[in-house]
């Protein structure tokens, strides 16, 4: 991590990391498993999509050294809510 953070981003930054979780065990299921899974995940990820805009993880990066450094690549770490929280 770097700077500081407020406690909105923190818990944006805990539900991003929950979703990469919930990637590697769909993606760790037997493939019958998984496509129930995925499609959840599909209409939760549709939800998301609507809510936030993408921004190349700019709005991410002072608070996440991995996107800082180019290293997370998954599309929704390169996203940001389309209204900030005050105090973001």
């Amino acid at each position: 991590m770097t700077g500081a953070r407020s406690s909105e981003a923190d818990g944006y930054l805990n539900d991003l990391t929950v979703r990469d979780s919930l990637e590697e065990y769909v993606e760790a299921l037997p493939q019958q498993v998984a496509a129930k899974i995925r499609g959840t995940l599909d209409l939760l990820d549709e939800r998301y999509t609507t809510v936030t805009t993408p921004d190349d993880g700019a709005e991410l990066s002072p608070y996440w050294r991995p996107l800082a450094e180019g290293r997370e690549a998954r599309w929704w770490w390169l996203r940001k809510p389309t209204v900030l929280p005050p105090g973001w």
